[in-house]
């Protein structure tokens, strides 16, 4: 089995131990994202609908005392707005079901009511609900400084350091030298083609094609999307 497969069966585990505490709807909204996301991506999605009906369970009287796995289709579609608006106020600062204080940055606040927010346009757009209680929720904006990047010195220091071991001592130095050309062509592909470090990791021998010099990247929810590389790099590769 190979990695991405051991990962999405893992979240695929843990996606069904959720869903068994969640409403009998959850299990129907999630199951029509496999197509299109990724399994990281869905138990996220689960994630952030347990917190919602958490606060349902919790903060709204008549639905107190009641486990959310409890709650009809029909009862989750009858929230008002006024309810749905709590939601933001709850997420600021709550205790998960395990008694531990949880808080949300904007950011973490915009997904999660973007995942509710969706949930509802789901089954408004099949017709199961008549409205979405979630569009009255303004949703947080985030603000924040761009994305870090290596200058050209900063990424040949890198590489410096994985090919030199700088700073390494005794047993450190031994496993450097061993395992140096996988590093440099690990490192090396990654500055090359920006890929993620779980993408890196992710992938297998045959997904790397030298020949063509680009691998098949296994993206969320899509088909395998082909990332060239340059011929320094496949010389690493090679190496």
């Amino acid at each position: 089995m190979s990695y991405a497969d051991q990962v999405k069966h893992t979240n695929e585990q843990k996606l069904e131990a959720l869903l068994k505490t969640l409403p009998s709807c959850c299990r129907i909204y999630l199951s029509s994202l496999t197509e299109e996301k990724a399994s990281n991506t869905i138990l996220a999605y689960a994630r952030d609908l347990q917190v919602y009906f958490e606060y349902i369970t919790r903060e709204i009287p008549r639905f107190s005392d009641r486990p959310a796995s409890a709650l009809s289709t029909g009862e989750v579609g009858s929230i008002t707005d006024p309810e749905a608006a709590g939601f933001v106020l709850f997420l600021r600062s709550y205790k998960n079901k395990d008694g531990i204080r949880r808080t949300n940055s904007s950011a973490g606040a915009k997904r999660k009511i973007g995942t509710v927010k969706n949930f509802y346009r789901f089954f408004c757009k099949s017709e199961v609900f008549d409205c979405n209680p979630m569009d009255v929720v303004a949703t947080p904006k985030v603000t924040g400084p761009e994305g870090t990047r290596l200058d050209v010195s900063e990424a040949a220091l890198l590489m410096d350091n994985v090919e030199f071991g700088n700073n390494l001592r005794g047993r450190q130095k031994k496993f450097h030298i061993r395992e140096k050309n996988r590093d440099l062509a690990l490192v090396y592909l990654m500055l090359s083609t920006g890929i993620r470090v779980s993408e890196c990791v992710a992938l297998d021998i045959d997904d790397i094609d030298t020949d063509e010099r680009c691998l098949l990247l296994h993206k969320e929810g899509t088909t395998a999307a082909k990332i060239y590389y340059s011929d320094e790099c496949n010389a690493y590769l090679m190496g």
